[in-house]
């Protein structure tokens, strides 16, 4: 056995993997090929005795301008099923041009079991929908302004589980979206989002969506504290077609958006674990004004209701994607404080504790119809994180429903690197 003592790559046997359960046992060995120094393989036999042996291959490249991966698995004969199975996993970036990228995220699958007979847990939970898509990106930048544009082609390989079979998502066949902000005289910005995709489905009626969202910002910032209002226009503009005997129809949405975000900063010097630190003070309160309107006749391409957490309180809509716009009369109440080190910077504890109030209940349901929210108030969030060492670090968060005088949800997470 003989490796390298000043961290440089060597061709060589890496460590061996056993693995038993009810899949049976499985022994992989994988061999490192350094071919040069800007990519390398790694190959990787294993033997499952349920299943019979596999071939796992993976070749990765990193140039100045682009870089990539190339995956497979290969079971010629399965023992069990009698078939071949495979996985396949390719991505790519590319920087051809000063403004300009483009790059593909290839994954697939021969069957819906392969992760459970040859995956752990996580790789279960995480590989329901397998993304194959390719994007190319344009940004550009002008006085006291810039733009993005680009476009996107994406679909999804869904795995099946026949006891709770799932919908597979929207393709976008293909997306278009442009972006961009123009700074203006006295604090003034505007800005502008668009969005034209071409939803298709096998089994759900297809549809294009075009939405625009023009809004103009005006940011007081000192350094003491800052105010941002907000006001915008939310255009939603959809082209259904025909599905069995729906006839398809041409259905629109215009909702005015209305923000203000704000905070202070206090500092104070004091001492931290025996060393000099700054201590913060930091409230913050984030109001928002959106009209609620039933939305139940529109299609839901690509929305779903986002997790609850600090940075969800902080946003305009609690939806993901752009079919269903929450109602919102509510004002948003939060403070941090944090202990920084003066020698060299770092954010050695962090403590948050926030809250939003609703003045109205009136909202939206994912299905699109109105509802009346029961609760005053949402959660309450609290969290704990920060550097207590340069090696150790600590987060952590938790959610108490006051409603119900119960907890929702807790996490505590350590992290120990003693090197770089």
């Amino acid at each position: 056995m003989d490796f390298p003592l000043d961290g440089r790559r060597k061709s060589g046997l890496l460590s061996p993997v056993f693995k038993s359960g009810s899949n049976g046992g499985e022994l992989a060995i994988s061999y490192y090929w350094n071919l040069a120094p800007n990519y390398d393989a790694t190959i990787t036999p294993h033997y499952n005795s349920r299943h019979g042996t596999m071939l796992g291959a993976e070749f990765r490249y990193l140039e100045p301008d682009y870089s990539g991966k190339i995956f497979t698995e290969q079971l010629p004969h399965d023992s069990t099923t009698g078939g071949s199975r495979y996985a396949r996993n390719a991505t790519h970036r590319q920087t051809p041009a000063p403004g300009l990228t483009f790059g593909y995220d290839y994954n697939y699958v021969s069957d819906d079991n392969y992760f459970k007979d040859f995956g752990d847990r996580l790789a279960i939970a995480s590989n329901v929908n397998l993304d194959r898509e390719a994007w190319l990106n344009y940004g550009f930048g002008w006085d006291g302004g810039n733009a993005t544009a680009g476009l996107r082609m994406q679909r999804y390989q869904t795995l099946q589980d026949p006891t709770t079979p799932t919908i597979p998502p929207y393709a976008r066949l293909p997306q278009l979206t442009f972006a961009a902000n123009q700074s203006l005289p006295d604090g003034f910005s505007a800005n502008l989002q668009t969005e034209l995709t071409r939803f298709s489905h096998p089994t759900l009626q297809n549809g294009d969506r075009f939405v625009a969202y023009p809004s103009v910002t005006w940011s007081f910032d000192r350094s003491w504290g800052f105010i941002r209002p907000k006001v915008g226009v939310h255009y939603t503009q959809y082209q259904l077609d025909n599905f069995g005997e729906v006839q398809g129809k041409n259905l629109s949405r215009t909702l005015p958006i209305f923000s203000t975000d704000s905070g202070l900063y206090f500092e104070r010097d004091t001492s931290f674990l025996g060393q000099d630190h700054v201590q913060t003070l930091e409230p913050r309160l984030y109001y928002v004004n959106i009209p609620r309107q039933d939305q139940n006749q529109l299609p839901n391409f690509d929305s779903a209701e986002n997790d609850f957490n600090f940075g969800q309180l902080f946003n305009e809509n609690r939806f993901s994607g752009s079919d269903r716009i929450n109602g919102a009369n509510q004002l948003t109440a939060a403070v941090t404080t944090r202990f920084l080190n003066t020698e060299n910077g770092p954010e050695r504890l962090r403590l948050m504790v926030g809250q939003r109030y609703y003045f109205d209940k009136n909202d939206i349901t994912l299905s699109g119809s109105q509802v009346t929210r029961q609760q005053s108030s949402s959660d309450l969030l609290t969290s704990i994180g920060g550097d207590l060492t340069q090696s150790m670090r600590l987060e952590g968060l938790y959610q108490y429903n006051q409603e119900l005088s119960k907890t929702e949800r807790y996490n505590m997470r350590f992290n120990y690197s003693p090197d770089a």
